[in-house]
C-alpha cells in the first residue's frame, strides 16, 4: 500500500489534511510528522510514496530540507505548502525535479485531485520500469483495483484485478485463466492502466503466484520452441544448399562413380526436404525473415546462444553463488523469489557480461524487481559476503 507522509508543525493543517485522506485510507496510509526531525526518522523507517511538507516546517530553512530529501530520496514525490510564499521561493520550488508548489489556505479539492493524480502517476512510471510479472505482483500488494490493457506487437489482452486480486482475463480469442497464461508471456509487454473495472465476475480463482509460474512457463517454452524452429531451418536449408542447378553441365566430364554419387546425395537431400511438412517450412521462413527485426532479447539469444539462465544456476563458477542468493531471496520474500530471480538473471544476462565481477549489477536488477526498500536491506545484508567475495 502506497505511504503518504504529511509533515507540518501546525497541528490544525496536519488534522485537516488527515481527515480529508482518511476515506481513502484503503488506497493509502496516511502518516504525519510535527518536526524535520521527526519526519526524516519515518522517512528512514518507510517507504514514503509522497511528502507533503511544509516550507518552513518547525523554523527550518526550507530548501536545505528540500534539498537533503532530493539527495537522499529521489524516488519520492514532495508537495510544498507555505501561507509566506513568495514568486521566487514559487518558481525554485518547482525548479526542484518531482517537486510542486501549494500556497496555504489550501484549495482542498485542487489538493485532493493532484494527490490521487500524483500516486497514479506513480504506478504508471512504476509499470515502465518493471517487467509485466514483477508490476502484477506490486497490484496485488497495493491492494489496487483496476484494469490493465497489455499490449505486445500486434497482439491485446485485458487484466481485471479487484483489490489487489486477479479476477478476470481476456485477449482477442482467449478468456479467464488461459488469456491470464497468454498475457503473462508475452514478451516486451506495453501497459495501459485504467483505474476502473467494468462489471465482471470473478472467474479466476488461482492466487497469482501460481497463475504467473505457469504463464513463465509457456513463455520459457515458446522462447526454446522459437530457437529449435530456427535451427531446424538452417538445418533445412544447409541441406538445401546443393540445387539442381549445381549439378555438372553436358559439357563436363565426371566418371561414373562421381556422377552416380552426387546423385545419391541429391536424391537424400530432396527427400529429406519434401519429408518436411511444407506449413511449417513457411513458418520456419517467416522467422528467418524477421531475424532484423528481433527484439533485443531475441538478437541477444541469437548471438549468444551459449549462455542460458538455467545452465548459469547449475553449472560453473557461478552456479553457488546465484544458488546462495536466489535461496537467501526466498528467505526473505518467499516462494515468488524464484520468478523475481530468473527474470533478473535474464535481464542480467541481457545487458551485462555475466561474471563474478558484475553480480553487483545483478543485485541492482533485484533492487528494482524487488520494489522494496526495507526487504531489499534486509537481503543486501544477507548476500553481502557472497557478492563482494564471489563465494
Amino acid at each position: 500500500m502506497k505511504k503518504i507522509l504529511i509533515a507540518d508543525d501546525d497541528s490544525v493543517a496536519r488534522g485537516m489534511l488527515t481527515r480529508v485522506l482518511m476515506p481513502s485510507s484503503d488506497k493509502f496510509e496516511v502518516m504525519t510528522a510535527k518536526s524535520e526531525e521527526e519526519a526524516l526518522t519515518i522517512l528512514s523507517r518507510h517507504k514514503i510514496n509522497l511528502l507533503i511538507t511544509d516550507f518552513h516546517i518547525s523554523g527550518t530553512d526550507g530548501f536545505n530540507f528540500l534539498s537533503f530529501i532530493r539527495r537522499n530520496y529521489k524516488e519520492i514525490s514532495v508537495f510544498v505548502t507555505t501561507a509566506f510564499g513568495t514568486p521566487e521561493v514559487k518558481d525554485t520550488v518547482e525548479s526542484i525535479e518531482k517537486c510542486r508548489y501549494f500556497e496555504k489556505p489550501l484549495n482542498v479539492k485542487a489538493l485532493t485531485e493532484s494527490i490521487f493524480k500524483e500516486l497514479d502517476s506513480i504506478f504508471e512510471d512504476r509499470a515502465k520500469k518493471i517487467s509485466l510479472p514483477s508490476f502484477l505482483r506490486q497490484i496485488a500488494k497495493e491492494i489496487k483495483t483496476c484494469t490493465l490493457v497489455i499490449k505486445s506487437a500486434d497482439k491485446k489482452g485485458e487484466l481485471f484485478f479487484l483489490n489487489g486480486d486477479l479476477i478476470s482475463a481476456k485477449t482477442d480469442d482467449l478468456k479467464d485463466k488461459e488469456a491470464a497464461y497468454e498475457i503473462i508471456s508475452w514478451k516486451k509487454s506495453n501497459i495501459e492502466i485504467h483505474n476502473a473495472v467494468p462489471q465482471t465476475d470473478r472467474v479466476i480463482d488461482e492466487p497469482l503466484v501460481d497463475l504467473l509460474m505457469e504463464g513463465l512457463r509457456r513463455k520459457e517454452k515458446k522462447k526454446r520452441d522459437r530457437k529449435r524452429k530456427k535451427e531446424r531451418f538452417r538445418e533445412i536449408e544447409k541441406a538445401g544448399v546443393l540445387k539442381k542447378t549445381d549439378a555438372p553441365g553436358k559439357s563436363d566430364k565426371l566418371n561414373e562413380n562421381e556422377d552416380q554419387s552426387y546423385s545419391e546425395h541429391y536424391s537424400r537431400t530432396k527427400n529429406f526436404i519434401n519429408k518436411i511438412d511444407e506449413i511449417q517450412i513457411s513458418a520456419f521462413k517467416d522467422t528467418t525473415e524477421k531475424n532484423e527485426t528481433d527484439t533485443e532479447e531475441e538478437a541477444f539469444d541469437k548471438n549468444n546462444p551459449a549462455i542460458d539462465p538455467e545452465r548459469l544456476m547449475v553449472s560453473g563458477s557461478m552456479a553457488k553463488v546465484l544458488q546462495k542468493l536466489q535461496i537467501t531471496l526466498t528467505k526473505v520474500i518467499g516462494p515468488i523469489a524464484k520468478i523475481i530471480f530468473m527474470d533478473s538473471l535474464k535481464e542480467w544476462i541481457a545487458t551485462d557480461h555475466p561474471d563474478l565481477s558484475t553480480i553487483p549489477h545483478l543485485v541492482d536488477i533485484l533492487y528494482k524487481e524487488i520494489n522494496d526498500p526495507e526487504k531489499f536491506n534486509t537481503y543486501r545484508k544477507e548476500i553481502t559476503p557472497h557478492v563482494w567475495m564471489g563465494s
